[in-house]
């Protein structure tokens, strides 16, 4: 039996991608979104909860985007759950990762454009086959304590 793990999540990105390389030149792009749940607190007024997840994009399209993965960009990514684990300074560590085979753009949505001018032509898919899957996790994507 094979288990199901597939995630769809549309955030906001909480800095801009950035364009990194493997050891033996790969390129990949990483950035890191805030999804937020609303919840009733003990006052009963609503509050946002924030979550942070971590997005690793490879190949040409990954950095054919990157130009439209700026901050406050909203973003809807579909993909793969894995989790990783590392030790640093004797503490052990653990992140959630999106591997993404889809990612929209949500036209419309940066804190640096009003939707009035923003444009229908921003919308964009990458798919699947433009990303291939390497286990690559960057640590240094801020998460809710960097925040």
């Amino acid at each position: 039996m094979s288990d199901l793990n597939v995630v769809a999540i549309t955030g906001r990105l909480v800095k801009d991608a950035e364009l990194k390389k493997t050891a033996d030149g790969k390129s990949y792009v990483v950035f890191s979104i805030a999804n937020n749940l609303v919840r009733r607190n003990e006052d009963g007024e609503y509050a946002d909860i924030p979550n942070f997840f971590q997005i690793t994009m490879w190949n040409d399209t990954a950095e054919k985007m990157l130009k439209g993965l700026t901050k406050g960009r909203a973003v809807t990514i579909q993909g793969t759950l894995r989790q990783k684990s590392w030790v640093k300074d004797g503490k052990v560590h653990s992140r959630i990762n999106i591997q993404p085979y889809r990612v929209n753009f949500v036209t419309g949505t940066s804190l640096n454009t009003a939707p009035a001018e923003a444009k229908n032509d921003e919308f964009y898919t990458a798919e699947q086959d433009d990303f291939i899957t390497e286990d690559i996790f960057d640590e240094e994507v801020p998460d809710a304590a960097d925040n």
